[in-house]
């Protein structure tokens, strides 16, 4: 029943001009697009910014570019950080998210950024730390806008993607750091991040993990999300392949993340 209201969704969803935007403390992209169609898109980069100059400087892009001015429907902000954790919802009920980010983050932890999103289906919780220059920049200028972490929204991909006794997952290169989620029978079975310098280290800590998951004989789909310009997507896919020990998984680039994305999640 779930499945069948969303295909309905989708489809009238897709109909509808949206605005999506990736933001981390080195980058803020803007893809403005209607169904699978991009209408334009953007890139700011923010790594020599202060926390403080980053939202004047994305608020006076927003105006200068005239995004502000776009006829939309929906805007989603993917908010990218490795403060990210996914427990159970139910330890929710037991322990508060602060707590939960200083036991897996330390006390640097500012308590005031942060904020939680919720996976029903999966009775799922990804808490994170995220600026309030964040969150108060996108409330201010695009009210209704839905933030969420990108962990989440790759969890959302995901959870549309699996399927019984596959192995489906999602690695996603960022600045420095990717992080890796794998679903088995419809259910996340890891979720794990790390840092990274060269394509050498991507490839290590992607067959280290499979190989500690023990699914040598398990088939599927891996889609490799790449936002980082230095790492060819292609290399690192077959880079994997020459040295994985899972010959029945499927390694492809994902170029149709974006405008999937937000159809699942406003």
């Amino acid at each position: 029943m779930f499945q069948k209201q969303l295909r309905l969704d989708l489809g009238k969803m897709s109909r509808t001009k949206n605005l999506l935007f990736e933001v981390s403390s080195n980058l803020c992209t803007v893809t403005y697009f209607e169904t699978d169609i991009v209408l334009n898109n953007w890139y700011l980069d923010i790594s020599s910014k202060t926390e403080f100059q980053k939202k004047e400087v994305i608020s006076d892009f927003l105006v200068k570019e005239g995004i502000t001015l776009l006829d939309y429907s929906n805007v989603l902000v993917l908010w990218s950080n490795q403060n990210a954790v996914m427990i159970p919802s139910k330890l929710m009920d037991y322990s508060k998210p602060d707590a939960i980010m200083r036991l897996t983050f330390g006390n640097d932890i500012n308590p005031n950024e942060i904020d939680f999103n919720r996976i029903p289906l999966l009775n799922t919780s990804i808490i994170y730390s995220i600026p309030l220059w964040v969150k108060s920049l996108f409330v201010l200028k695009f009210p209704g806008s839905k933030i969420i972490h990108r962990t989440t929204s790759n969890i959302y991909y995901l959870e549309t993607k699996s399927s019984f006794n596959k192995l489906c997952g999602l690695l996603n290169v960022e600045e420095g750091f990717i992080s890796f989620i794998v679903f088995h029978n419809d259910q996340p079975i890891t979720f794990i991040q790390n840092n990274f310098e060269t394509i050498e280290d991507i490839v290590y800590f992607v067959t280290y993990t499979l190989q500690n998951l023990k699914v040598t004989d398990f088939s599927g789909k891996i889609n490799v999300l790449n936002l980082v310009s230095k790492i060819n997507s292609s290399e690192l896919i077959t880079r994997i392949k020459g040295v994985s020990l899972h010959p029945k998984i499927i390694w492809e680039e994902n170029s149709s993340f974006q405008h999937e994305i937000i159809k699942i999640c406003v």
